[in-house]
Formats: structure tokens, C-alpha cells, sequence
């Protein structure tokens, strides 16, 4: 009876899994998920929640799967019923926030075997536990992660070492922390920094004005000289900006072929749902003049004297001791 419930369950949960192209069939120890989606819906700070999924497999060997979480990916909200929860995602690293019951987890022949509308037959599952724990700290809106299942073949017939073979597939997870989720910044000023050889520093200040963390980069700083001529189109570092943070969004200008003195900026910092500008001025100063190195200061020569007398007063008590 337990055995027709799993297996029941497990036709319905592999509807997410069917829609896989054979080819992901194809790979003799290759593991699937089941379903393809992991939606835990809302999670209060503090509070934990129990999330399941099926790992499967074709194989006909006993796997061993290790897992492990990672950092999601914007590109999860290309997805059509998910594309407008954007607006309201916290790029706030989550992956921690996971906990495995049990890690790695074992997958055996059953005896059974599960035929797909791909074509693929499903010979062994496993079912995997884990739990959300959301931190007091977490920012308001949408969190994504992503679950890697990793497929290890537990023996071979020269008794070697487990060997790793590629997943399928990684499964996201999405859950919602209550609060309002706003991404939203502004620059607040562009100027100079040090000199990295040929290079002056350009500082771009961004400030996270929302209330989630988002990730923003200098997409494009043009730089012009007194008489309105474009000189240099420059790109920043990409840095992660919590709510209320400022960060120097950092690029380099190559000053060697420019004059001293003042030039105008445009700043456009991209933090992926929105754009923040800012007109301002830089200046190219002289280069700081590179101090000759101090020479170290030479130890005071050891004195021949005092080294004869150590020498003296050693052999003295050498031949008084044998003399005893």
C-alpha cells in the first residue's frame, strides 16, 4: 500500500519532469528533478519551512547524490507567470539559508520502473528534504535560490574511488519574505580617486535607496573634455548594495594621452530593474611623484673585541669544568 501511494505521487510529480528533452535521457548515470520548480510561497523572518522534491534517475546502478545550493539566477524571472515578481527581488544572499535532513542522499533500483511521455524510463528516486530558514535580517519580497544534485556512482568494478557524473538539471527555489520590496538607487557623486600606475581611479557612489539588496553596476561613464569633445566611454566593477548602503563603484582611466584639469561626466548605473544617472566633474591632477625608497638603516658592525673576550671566557669554562 505505501508502495502504490509513493508510486502514484510520483507520476504526478513527474509531470514537471516529462517535459525534458530525451536527450537528457541520453547520459547512462544522469539524475533528473521532480518537479522542475520549488514555489514555498510566503516564510515569516524567524520561521523555518519544510520543502520535498524527487531526485530520479535512468540508471540501473545504485547512485549516491550529493547536494548543494547556490546563489539563484535573475534569469529564473524569464519565466512567463513569474516575470513580474522582479520588481519586488531581493538579491540578498539566501543559499545559507538552506539546510539538508539528509545530504547525500542514496538512489536504488526498486524493482520498478516509472515510463515518461519523453520516452525515458525512470528506474530509481529518491525523495529529498530540506529546510528554509529565514534569518531575522532577511530583506522583504522575493528570494531565489537554486538546489544542485550531483550523481556519484558509489563503486566501480576495479573499486575505485566515487566517481562524479553531471546533473541534469539544478531546481529553483522561490519564497516571499513579508514587507514592501522596493529596488530603487541614485548616484551620488562621480569623482576622482588614486592613481593605479597610468590609471586614475573613477568613483562612482551609488546609494541603495529601496529596501532590498540589488546588484549595480556603472554600465556607461562618458567623459568630456572643456570643449564638449568625447574622450573615454568607461564600465564599473558590479558590486552587491544593501538597503541604505553606499558603495564607490570603481573603474580606471587611462590618463596618458589626456591634460590635467577638469573634465564633465555622465554616470549610468544599472541595477537590473532600473537606471540612476548624474552629471558631474572629475579631475585629472599630476600624478604624486614617486618618493625614492629610505635606505634601510645598517646594523652596527659586531665589535672583535667584545667576540674575543666571549670566545676567552667559553674555552675558561671549558677547562675548569674538566679540571673538576
Amino acid at each position: 500500500m505505501k508502495f502504490n501511494s509513493l508510486f502514484k505521487c510520483l507520476i504526478l510529480a513527474l509531470l514537471a519532469f516529462t517535459i525534458l528533452p530525451l536527450s537528457s535521457f541520453a547520459a547512462e548515470f544522469s539524475v533528473g528533478v521532480s518537479p522542475s520548480l520549488l514555489d514555498a510561497g510566503v516564510i515569516e523572518r524567524g520561521s523555518s519551512k519544510i520543502l520535498s522534491f524527487y531526485v530520479v534517475t535512468v540508471s540501473e546502478e545504485e547512485l549516491l547524490v550529493q547536494l548543494s545550493s547556490m546563489e539563484g539566477k535573475m534569469d529564473f524571472f524569464d519565466r512567463v507567470d513569474y516575470k513580474d515578481l522582479i520588481f519586488n527581488y531581493s538579491e540578498q544572499e539566501c543559499n545559507s539559508w538552506v539546510e539538508f535532513l539528509r545530504n547525500p542522499v542514496e538512489i536504488k533500483p526498486t524493482g520498478e520502473t516509472l515510463e515518461t511521455k519523453g520516452g525515458g524510463i525512470i528506474r530509481g528516486w529518491t525523495e529529498v528534504n530540506l529546510v528554509v530558514n529565514i534569518p531575522e535580517n532577511a530583506d522583504p519580497g522575493y528570494h531565489n535560490l537554486m538546489i544542485s544534485p550531483v550523481p556519484f556512482v558509489t563503486s566501480d568494478v576495479e573499486g575505485r574511488m566515487p566517481i562524479a557524473i553531471r546533473a541534469v538539471i539544478d531546481i529553483p527555489v522561490l519564497f516571499q519574505v513579508p514587507g514592501t520590496a522596493i529596488r530603487k538607487g541614485s548616484i551620488l557623486d562621480v569623482g576622482s580617486g588614486n592613481y593605479d600606475g597610468n590609471r586614475l581611479e573613477i568613483n562612482t557612489f551609488f546609494e541603495n535607496t529601496g529596501t532590498v539588496t540589488v546588484s549595480a553596476r556603472a554600465e556607461e561613464i562618458k567623459i568630456y573634455d572643456k570643449h564638449g569633445k568625447h574622450v573615454e566611454t568607461l564600465r564599473s566593477n558590479l558590486d552587491y548594495v544593501k538597503p541604505g548602503e553606499t558603495v564607490a563603484l570603481k573603474s580606471f582611466l587611462d590618463v596618458r594621452n589626456l591634460d590635467l584639469g577638469e573634465y564633465d561626466v555622465i554616470a549610468n548605473v544599472s541595477y537590473k530593474t532600473g537606471y540612476a544617472s548624474k552629471e558631474s566633474m572629475i579631475v585629472i591632477y599630476e600624478k604624486p611623484a614617486v618618493a625614492p625608497p629610505t635606505p634601510s638603516e645598517e646594523l652596527p658592525e659586531f665589535p672583535l673585541w667584545l667576540l674575543i673576550i666571549l670566545v676567552i671566557i667559553i674555552i675558561t669554562y671549558m677547562i675548569y669544568r674538566r679540571t673538576r
